[in-house]
């Protein structure tokens, strides 16, 4: 039976209303907190979000604040803390449930994944990361334009043109309203601040982990982020290489899906 998908808000600790997704499936046996990266939105996860609900595991996804349909202070966040403690506010409303959370950052979504698993004090029952922007490729590894203002005047750091050359990328990402088209300097200089010195961060981490890369990741350096993930002292831990380009949850979905839920159906309890 196919899931439902409901459209909620949360109020984050400031009473900003964080727009966010659900893929409910009827006996949910695990949740999957899905994180968006720079440029997108929940409804770029719906493939994943509604596959893995099908196979019994609910599925949040927040919209970043000022992105998708969070439309205040557009393209623009205060800070880095800020932005956790949004993420924080989503995960709070996800223990209600009591089922295990998995924590699953794509993109630049896995940067803020990482730091929050930082903070983490044993609630996550694990950390995927998914085309992880952790180190750019060479092409994109170059100075922010980065400030004080809110407004969003700066072209993100992240060109659609690399996430998929399917049809996808004319039929829905080109035209997506909700596609986020400038940010402000001051989110560049958090993006600019969640990169640094990651991975030393990432070495910290201590949650079981799953990596899915990208082959033709134009994006992504894959081979340092492999590198990385050999040294990670955590167990278990997996890495998968799809056929795909950056945005893997356009090129290859089911894959994507199968792999997740086969991580998390082995960590239940």
């Amino acid at each position: 039976m196919p899931a439902q998908v409901t459209h909620i808000r949360i109020a984050a600790t400031d009473a900003y209303p964080l727009a966010v997704t659900l893929w409910e499936p009827q006996q949910p046996i695990a949740t999957a907190l899905l994180v968006h990266g720079v440029v997108s939105h929940a409804q770029w996860l719906d493939a994943i979000g509604a596959g893995l609900a099908a196979r019994g595991i609910r599925c949040v996804a927040p919209d970043r604040r000022g992105a998708g349909r969070n439309g205040i202070a557009r393209g623009d966040a205060p800070d880095c803390r800020t932005l956790l403690d949004d993420l924080h506010c989503v995960i709070q409303h996800c223990a209600d449930t009591g089922l295990p959370l998995h924590l699953c950052g794509f993109c630049w979504g896995a940067n803020c994944a990482v730091h929050y698993a930082l903070t983490d004090s044993g609630g996550l029952a694990s950390l995927c990361l998914l085309a992880p922007s952790l180190f750019p490729a060479a092409a994109l590894r170059r100075p922010l334009s980065s400030g004080s203002s809110a407004l969003a005047t700066e072209a993100p750091p992240t060109p659609v043109e690399l996430f998929t050359r399917g049809p996808q990328y004319r039929e829905f990402i080109l035209p997506d309203p909700l596609r986020l088209r400038a940010v402000s300097p001051r989110f560049n200089g958090i993006l600019q601040q969640m990169s640094q010195m990651l991975a030393a961060k990432c070495l910290k981490l201590t949650q079981p982990m799953l990596l899915l890369l990208a082959q033709q990741d134009a994006m992504v350096d894959n081979a340092a982020t492999e590198k990385l993930f050999a040294r990670l002292k955590v167990s278990p831990k997996q890495l998968h290489t799809l056929p795909a380009a950056h945005g893997i949850q356009f090129d290859a979905p089911q894959r994507v899906t199968e792999l997740l839920a086969g991580w998390i159906g082995s960590l239940r309890p």
